[in-house]
C-alpha cells in the first residue's frame, strides 16, 4: 500500500479489509502487506494499530497476514534548498512555516511501532536482498 498524505483512512482500511477476506478464504497461505512511507500519512495511529495490534475495525486480523513497512526518516534540508522549493506558496510564508526545514512531512511514529524499527540506513541493491531475505527466514522467494 503507497501511503501518501493524501490516502484516507477508508482507504488504508478497505484495502486490509481485502487482504483479510482473502487471507480467511486460504489459511495454508501467507498473505504479505507493505506500507510504504508509512509515516507520511496522518492515519499512522490506525497504521500502527494494523500492524501492532493486529486488529481492524475491532476485528483480530488472520494469523496468515504478514506485515512490513517502511518509513521515511525525519530529514531536514537547508534554507536555501527550502527557497529554491517553493511551489505556488510565497516565499515568505514558506520560510516561516512550522515544517520550514523538512525535505518531506512526516509524523512521529506511535512508540509500539517505534520499537520495531529497523535502520538500515542507505543500502547498496545487494545489501537491501540479503536483509530482505534474513527478514523473511528460509522461504524462498522470488
Amino acid at each position: 500500500i503507497n501511503i501518501h498524505a493524501g490516502i484516507e483512512n477508508t482507504e488504508i482500511i478497505d484495502c486490509v479489509a481485502e487482504v483479510s477476506r482473502k487471507a480467511q478464504s486460504k489459511m495454508d497461505k501467507k498473505f504479505w502487506v507493505f506500507f510504504d512511507e508509512f509515516n507520511t500519512n496522518v492515519n499512522i495511529g490506525l497504521i500502527s494499530e494494523i500492524i501492532c495490534d493486529r486488529i481492524l475495525n475491532g476485528e483480530r486480523l488472520p494469523d496468515n497476514i504478514l506485515f512490513i513497512a517502511a518509513c521515511n526518516p525525519y530529514k531536514t534540508s537547508t534554507k536555501k534548498e527550502v527557497f529554491e522549493q517553493n511551489v505556488g506558496l510565497s516565499k515568505d510564508h514558506l520560510l516561516s512555516s512550522k515544517n520550514k526545514r523538512l525535505l518531506y512531512k512526516v509524523f512521529r511514529l506511535p512508540s509500539t511501532i517505534g520499537e520495531l524499527v529497523w535502520d538500515f540506513g542507505p543500502l547498496k541493491p545487494q545489501d537491501e536482498e540479503a536483509y530482505i531475505r534474513a527478514i523473511l527466514g528460509t522461504e524462498q522467494y522470488d
